[in-house]
């Protein structure tokens, strides 16, 4: 997310000295886990460090983080890093979307609050289980409200918004479908998708493996689910309908949870009338989900006409590929 000079900037703001910024900038972007506290590290992710440097790795964190707890100004540092990247990210969907971030301050302050509470949790969790001791949770009193008007009225972090994340995902959009679907379907088959109990001494397992490991049903369906999961990604990035959720106030973790519902288990209308081609009953059922949200600008018919369209025609790419893949998998 933003550059460091921006987050440095916006730690002045705090009263963070430029040192410990910089610090926190380190510690996170380039530690040996990067993102550190808010992507957690999961061993599948992270398998070919926990093999035979497990011991070494943990080691370095926990040297990393204590840098920053020598002092309150650390950890506020390091979460606030977190802060911004989880701002900008809204902010961008508010610029996507032609809504004013200052009118939907409560909004998205409530949904970053969330997120770090969330983040904070699972992180502590995660350092327990590790028997990292270090004490580097969110402080009950952070806060980025009192200058949130100050960082959006940035012009350093807005143009950098521009040319880094908004222009990206209008070339994104400009993709013809098919193609992105291709190299995603390329993408399942050649890398990792999940760590799973293998013989193959301090081997990750590939999906190929994992297909083989189950029922031949059991696999197929894995996969197709797999295809279908990145369709229904595509339709909500695409559609912008993702933007518009996260302008809700609901934490991401809200958000995804509640996505799940849509895209499989009681949600099963998306497969349902994507088989269908009904683009009304479409509208209709995702209007509804929305509708759970409360999102505070209106969502255009035409986001939704788009969601409708780009989930049709990836359910059609989906299927006619399927069976091809499925042979490159066995063979």
């Amino acid at each position: 997310m933003p550059s460091w000079e921006i987050h440095e900037k916006v730690a002045k703001t705090f009263g963070i000295p430029e040192g410990l910024a910089k610090l926190a900038d380190e510690v996170i972007d380039r530690g040996i886990l990067h993102d550190i506290g808010r992507r957690i590290p999961r061993i599948g992710v992270y398998a070919r460090y926990f093999c035979e440097e497990k011991q070494r790795v943990l080691e370095n964190v926990e040297e990393e983080l204590r840098k920053l707890t020598l002092s309150n100004d650390g950890v506020k540092a390091f979460w606030l890093h977190h802060a911004l990247d989880l701002l900008s990210e809204r902010l961008a969907s508010a610029y996507l979307t032609d809504s004013d971030p200052l009118n939907l301050k409560d909004y998205i302050i409530s949904a970053v609050q969330a997120d770090l509470r969330g983040l904070s949790f699972d992180f502590k969790k995660w350092l327990e289980r590790r028997r990292i001791h270090v004490n580097i949770y969110l402080p009950q009193d952070f806060a980025v409200e009192p200058v949130y008007n100050e960082i959006v009225l940035m012009p350093e972090l807005k143009d950098w918004l521009s040319e880094n994340v908004i222009q990206k995902r209008k070339l994104e959009e400009k993709e013809r479908l098919e193609e992105t679907l291709l190299k995603d379907t390329e993408e399942i088959v050649n890398s990792t998708t999940k760590y799973i109990s293998s013989r193959r001494k301090n081997q990750v397992p590939t999906l190929k493996d994992r297909v083989s490991a189950a029922t031949k049903e059991d696999g197929e369906r894995f996969l197709r689910g797999e295809l279908l999961s990145r369709v229904l990604w595509l339709a909500l990035i695409r559609s912008k309908i993702w933007d518009y959720l996260l302008l809700s106030g609901k934490s991401k973790e809200y958000i995804v949870n509640m996505l799940g519902k849509v895209s499989k288990g009681e949600g099963k209308w998306v497969l349902r009338y994507a088989e269908k081609g009904d683009f009304s009953l479409i509208i209709k059922e995702l209007g509804g989900t929305l509708g759970v949200f409360k999102i505070p600008v209106q969502v255009p018919e035409e986001s939704l006409r788009k969601f409708s369209e780009t989930l049709l025609s990836g359910y059609k790419i989906v299927e006619k590929e399927y069976e091809e893949l499925m042979k490159k998998i066995s063979e």
